[in-house]
């Protein structure tokens, strides 16, 4: 990996006194010495009553500058799940130099909790990005690996709750300064709290400076005093939004946004129609990060939206994928990837690149479904009714998500463009590889099932098998095996769609590009604002990589929880671009 890679954090250049961790470029140790749960327990989550704040909300959102090694998250992991709240912990922490997960583990050796187990599973590779995961069906955190300096601007959340844990300001003027202090006080709810051991002149001017009001409050230890601090006014717990939801679609949009207004508590009405079958018909997709040899922020969301789909989407199997290719120029450019990013991430292996985060996602029975073929949209009474083609009603909701893959072309006047793709399914006795990409697609369904793809063809709305194509694929397999030793078991045709800048479209829908075919005209029971639509659509051929993430900052918005992504990244994602 090339040292300057603009992809990778700086990891923290770490010194060990026995197992007391100290950084040495900030010339600071992380902790005092012995086990720091006491102390991080009294100056960070002790200070803010939290168990009390979850009975008055519906959910409370921290921010942490300075993850260090998660010991203040795992202790307010422990208060939150012991409090007994239902109320959802949206924990948000920024660390620039995070330790490797090698030097996490060396700290959390002999933990038994199941919260310091977890964090060790989720831990993310030391890659520049926003790391969102769901902990437990209440906590999630955010986990950004990037310099506070540059990474609150592009925050948008509602702060209850900060943690400022960075390393003694005289080393640390990144973290203590009043650019910083300005950033939280601009995020900060009225009457939300700040803790921190530091009780330096710096700190104390600069939060007053922001508006924050300040006072003194006994240490831990060998610290005899901590600082604490309010922002103005009278704190009231934030309340979520609920509404009833209804989702036109069932493949992999449709099922993001299910899976995410399910981990909100909203149990949503799906319907599908039949003709317009979900995962572009395909019974395995894969999941890996689009990559680019400069960073840009498609590649930002592709690496987010991989570690999304990993940790959180149901129907998930996490696996390395193998890329292989016979073109000196592919083969190349992987090479130099390969060099931009940790060998635990993309490793070159011989004349191989193995991507150690990927996975495969396999389709998922969704509760709720009904086979149903949209046709009329009808704003009444501030909700929204669907109909058949007969005008029989469907399904009635506040809020109607439009996720219906090639379906869209009848819901919504954005341009789309059709890409067709045909795969085979085989059987197989010898072995072969399990997962397989680049020249040719091999998916190990199980058993002695694969699944092998894919054509390519732009412009298509075809959705039947043909035989030219599957004797194709079934040779291009032949020539990758050097063998004909499996049997055709089924084609698999589909139709996926993507708009013409390649990047996927997720959020509110404009009014005014709702098909008109598709929305009824207005009457006496229509006035006032329409009925609000989502949409998530145009996800190409990496679809199950990003929509996952998409679907969740969709839902997000929608309930009124912070997004999962940088303000920057959605606004790319935007609807009304075109």
């Amino acid at each position: 990996m090339h040292p300057d890679s603009p992809y990778c954090t700086k990891a923290s250049e770490i010194t060990w006194q026995q197992d007391t961790p100290s950084s040495v470029e900030f010339d600071d140790s992380y902790w005092s010495q012995g086990d720091p749960t006491l102390e991080k327990q009294w100056v960070f989550p002790g200070q803010h009553q939290l168990p009390s704040r979850a009975q008055e909300a519906d959910l409370v959102v921290l921010l942490e500058l300075g993850f260090g090694f998660g010991h203040n998250f795992l202790q307010t992991v422990t208060l939150w799940e012991t409090s007994g709240t239902t109320a959802q912990l949206h924990y948000i922490a920024v660390e620039r130099s995070p330790p490797t997960l090698a030097a996490l583990r060396r700290v959390h050796a002999l933990t038994r909790t199941t919260a310091g187990k977890r964090l060790l599973e989720i831990y993310p590779v030391g890659l520049r990005a926003w790391h969102v995961v769901w902990f437990t069906d209440k906590i999630r955190l955010t986990l950004i690996f990037e310099d506070a300096q540059t990474a609150l601007p592009k925050l948008d959340a509602k702060v209850d709750v900060f943690y400022l844990d960075g390393f003694k300001p005289s080393q640390n003027p990144e973290l203590f300064n009043q650019f910083i202090f300005e950033g939280m006080r601009r995020l900060a709810q009225p009457g939300a709290s700040a803790s921190t051991y530091s009780v330096a002149g710096v700190v104390k001017q600069g939060l007053r400076a922001a508006g924050f009001k300040i006072e003194k409050r006994q240490g831990w230890g060998r610290k005899r005093e901590l600082l604490f601090a309010e922002a103005p006014g009278n704190w009231r717990g934030q309340r979520l939004r609920r509404p009833s939801v209804q989702i036109i679609g069932a493949g992999i949009a449709g099922q993001s946004l299910a899976g995410s207004l399910n981990r909100f508590n909203i149990q949503p009405i799906i319907l599908a129609d039949p003709s317009h079958p979900g995962a572009s018909s395909q019974p395995a997709l894969n999941i890996y990060p689009q990559l680019s040899l400069q960073r840009d922020r498609q590649s930002e969301f592709s690496i987010a939206g991989c570690y999304f789909a990993l940790h959180n989407q149901k129907g998930v199997q996490h696996r390395p994928l193998r890329w292989r290719s016979a073109t000196p120029a592919k083969l190349q450019r992987m090479q130099r990837l390969c060099q931009l990013f940790p060998d635990d991430y993309l490793e070159q292996v011989g004349r191989d690149v193995i991507y150690h985060q990927a996975g495969i996602w396999q389709s998922l029975a969704l509760a709720g479904l009904r086979d149903a073929n949209v046709c009329q949209m009808i704003p009444s009474e501030g909700q929204m009714q669907l109909c058949n083609a007969a005008g029989h009603p469907l399904s009635k909701a506040d809020v109607t998500m439009l996720a219906a893959g090639a379906g869209m072309h009848s819901l919504t006047s954005l341009a789309l463009k059709n890409v067709r793709g045909q795969s085979i399914r085989i059987q197989s006795k010898q072995a072969l590889p399990e997962f397989l990409t680049g020249d040719i697609n091999i998916t190990h369904l199980g058993g002695q099932d694969f699944l092998v793809g894919s054509t390519y063809e732009l412009g298509s709305n075809d959705p039947q098998t043909r035989l030219v194509d599957t004797d194709r694929l079934m040779s291009d397999l032949a020539q990758t095996l050097n063998h004909r030793d499996f049997t055709l078991t089924a084609p698999h045709a589909g139709i996926r769609t993507t708009f013409s800048d390649r990047v996927i479209g997720a959020g509110l829908l404009p009014a005014h590009t709702i098909s008109t075919a598709m929305m009824a005209k207005p009457n006496a029971r229509t006035s006032g604002p329409a009925p609000a639509c989502y949409a998530l659509m145009g996800l190409g051929s990496h679809g199950a990589t990003h929509a996952p993430l998409a679907a969740e900052a969709i839902v997000s918005a929608l309930c009124g929880a912070p997004s999962p992504l940088p303000r920057d990244l959605t606004h790319l994602t935007r609807l009304d671009r075109f």
